[in-house]
């Protein structure tokens, strides 16, 4: 796996294959509660081929930045302000029909329960040509048929040509799962979103899954967004990595970097939090201290401050919020939103 591609944040450079660019996104509930800023002006690029692994706790906004991406952000949600651009098209400006045409082509979701996305009336076969035949008017369905048996055999489903009679509840977890990546795929799109796409599987089936997911989207060069909270599935399939917390990316970097030295509290603790086997046997877990704040009462400054260990006390962290900065050991640089991340990084080199 390649892993110096170069960052998928908002560094300059001068390289035009971005596939995906978000600019100063910020995505709000409204509900009787306060408003839920559950997306906060998030600034990130995907470039062809990446593989970016967003990863933070449950309610640190990793799903609603994916709905906004794709335009699925329903009420009492709404994107409020910033930019989607879609291979330089701005996603935002488009109306439900043009985004239509754009979803299972151009970009494709990946849903964290293929049971609850594919309808459990239609054949497996009829749903993976619905998408085909949308995007290729005038193909005749004996093709799209043909198109649909090569795409069960490319994710390794066993008797493909057989298989597309079965219906969902006919096929395991495991299984389900890559009707579903095949159906992402089937119209070799520019960017995958996978929202937990492997949650609701054991284990080995994970491993299995994510081998072929990652060897289609790289033979295909799609750039794919995974989103999950499973930092030993990001080890293995992403190039980079971005921290979410509290609904805004605090950390961005290669892979290698965040794991050999991350550059954030928040990031520091989550892979701390990854049991071990040694750490298990004596019963000495980890987790984060505390809890997420609500996105409707955030802290003045540092939103982690409450929780973290480095900062905790410190008047700078809780009085003013941190600006996003350059800084590590990185040759392809690191973005950190931390007060302390230049000295952290320094005194840990």
């Amino acid at each position: 796996m390649n892993r110096s591609r170069p960052t998928s944040s908002g560094q300059p450079s001068a390289e035009t294959d971005i596939v995906l660019s978000v600019k100063n996104l910020r995505t709000e509930f409204h509900t009787s509660e306060g408003i839920f800023p559950a997306v906060r002006n998030v600034d990130f690029n995907v470039r062809r081929g990446m593989q970016l692994g967003i990863v933070g706790e449950s309610g640190s906004g990793k799903s609603a930045l994916a709905l906004s991406i794709l335009g699925l952000v329903r009420p009492p949600g709404r994107i409020v302000s910033g930019e989607v651009l879609l291979n330089g098209r701005d996603l935002r400006s488009m109306d439900e029909k043009s985004l239509s045409r754009v979803r299972g082509k151009e970009m494709s979701l990946i849903f964290q329960d293929p049971m609850t996305a594919l309808d459990p009336v239609k054949t497996i076969g009829t749903q993976i040509m619905e998408g085909i035949l949308h995007h290729n008017r005038g193909l005749a369905r004996s093709d799209a048929r043909k198109r649909a048996a090569q795409l069960l055999d490319d994710v390794e489903v066993p008797q493909a040509a057989q298989r597309l009679e079965s219906y969902p509840h006919q096929f395991s977890g495991g299984m389900r799962q890559r009707v579903m990546i095949a159906i992402a795929i089937a119209n070799e799109p520019d960017l995958i979103v996978a929202d937990e796409p492997t949650t609701a599987l054991d284990v080995t089936t994970q491993a299995q899954v994510l081998d072929v997911f990652e060897r289609l989207v790289q033979s295909t060069g799609t750039a794919v967004i995974l989103i999950t909270h499973n930092l030993g599935i990001v080890a293995e399939f992403c190039d980079e990595v971005q921290v979410m917390y509290a609904g805004r990316i605090v950390e961005s970097a290669s892979t290698k970097e965040i794991f050999r030295l991350p550059g954030h509290p928040y990031t520091e603790s989550l892979l701390k939090s990854v049991p071990r086997p040694e750490e298990a046997q004596r019963g000495k877990l980890f987790s984060v201290a505390g809890f997420p704040p609500s996105l409707a009462h955030l802290p003045r400054g540092c939103s982690f401050e409450p929780r973290c260990f480095a900062g905790k006390g410190l008047a700078l962290c809780r009085s003013e919020r941190p600006s996003p900065s350059w800084t590590g050991p990185n040759e392809n640089g690191r973005l950190v939103e931390c007060h302390l991340a230049s000295q952290r990084l320094e005194d840990d080199r």
